[in-house]
């Protein structure tokens, strides 16, 4: 059975977009039908940088502003309107200083970060993953995930949750379980040193002025995550044990998952 859904998992650096890639292109060959979904931008599985607010809430927002027909012709086709609240991806908004505005707005109601409580996030997740799998079921699309399955809901489920190994591998496991007919496959890239990947990173992923905005991004993460703070993770070291923590579970929970592993 033809494999319709590729996961790419892995720690930060560890070449999960390179690898991403190179699977999309050997798909595309063949004439098929192949999407190439990233954590943070707009897809059909995530919620990263996607915001949840109430449609009268986004209205008086925009009402405030001076929009045009253009960018409320973007904002409708973005939104996933749920009774009275709407899930909209705001990264997609950023494109000059006036929608950059409004993004900064929408970032205020994300979805991450602790902002909802555990029930209404993972119905959210849940409630995504139906959807995508009923697309699917009509559509002859091949996906391909770069950091969808593990490392962005890992990033919530550790660090503003908090919870253990068996309630976070029952958490993914009905993920899968909602496209387990697309004969999911799993690549999952090991590193042999977290610290010294972490390292290389930070130096990589630097601004044209020098500045080391990924690794700062990080740290104010760490530095307000409950799960690191509970165990005194602070900073690059904190940072590091963080990731350690991380990889620890995740090989768990890969261990748990019953679909087709690659590591």
């Amino acid at each position: 059975m033809e494999n319709r859904i590729y996961f790419i998992e892995g720690l930060p650096g560890s070449g999960k977009t390179t690898l991403s890639k190179k699977i999309y292109l050997e798909l595309c060959s063949d004439n098929k039908n192949v999407k190439l979904y990233r954590e943070c931008e707009k897809n059909p599985l995530d919620l990263t940088r996607y915001a949840w607010l109430e449609n009268s809430k986004l209205q008086e927002m925009l009402s405030g502003q001076k929009t045009n027909l253009e960018l409320n012709s973007k904002i409708n086709s973005l939104a996933d309107v749920q009774e009275n609240m709407v899930l909209l991806p705001y990264m997609s908004l950023y494109s000059d200083i006036f929608t950059e505005k409004i993004a900064r707005q929408l970032a205020k109601f994300d979805v991450y970060n602790g902002h909802l409580d555990l029930k209404k996030f993972s119905e959210l997740h849940l409630k995504r993953w139906e959807k995508y799998a009923n697309y699917m079921k009509k559509s002859d699309e091949i996906s391909v995930c770069d950091g969808i399955l593990l490392q962005s809901p890992l990033f919530e489920l550790i660090g503003y949750f908090d919870l253990d190994i068996n309630e976070i591998s029952r958490y993914i496991s009905r993920l899968i379980d909602t496209i387990r007919d697309l004969n999911p496959i799993l690549f999952y890239i090991e590193v042999n040193n977290v610290e010294k990947n972490l390292n290389n990173i930070c130096q990589e992923r630097k601004t044209v002025n020098g500045k080391r905005e990924w690794e700062q991004g990080v740290i104010r993460w760490i530095d307000n995550a409950p799960y690191c703070k509970k165990r005194n993770m602070r900073g690059h070291s904190g940072m590091n044990d963080f990731f350690k923590d991380r990889e620890r579970i995740e090989r768990i929970v890969i261990e748990n998952l019953s679909i087709q592993t690659i590591r």
